[in-house]
């Protein structure tokens, strides 16, 4: 999603450090693949993309990130707003590159 990543474990016996990051690393491409809004083939990305009005599936888990920023809006007054991706393109902090002048 545009950054890079540490773990620091602790690992307990019969633990390896290599299969702690193999479950790490499937993990975070799991979530990759719902969420990044930098590659064209995420949940998320494909759904931005859609022009359509009509219901549409998604994995439970980008359902379940929906709603509760949803409601972190509502308890806020809308001081959260979860559509900011416009915004954070728009000052060169998104997936479309970086800005040299300010909007």
């Amino acid at each position: 999603m545009g950054t890079t990543w540490q773990a620091t474990v602790v690992l307990s016996q019969g633990m390896a450090k290599d299969d702690v990051a193999v479950v790490l690393r499937k993990r975070l491409d799991e979530l990759e693949d719902v969420f990044s809004n930098w590659r064209a083939d995420s949940a998320v990305s494909r759904f931005n993309e859609s022009r359509t009005t009509e219901w549409q599936a998604v994995p439970r888990e980008l359902a379940e990130i929906v709603s509760f920023a949803k409601g972190v809006s509502e308890e806020t007054g809308a001081a959260f707003d979860v559509t900011g991706s416009p915004l954070i393109d728009l000052w060169g902090f998104g997936a479309t590159g970086r800005i040299t002048t300010p909007p």
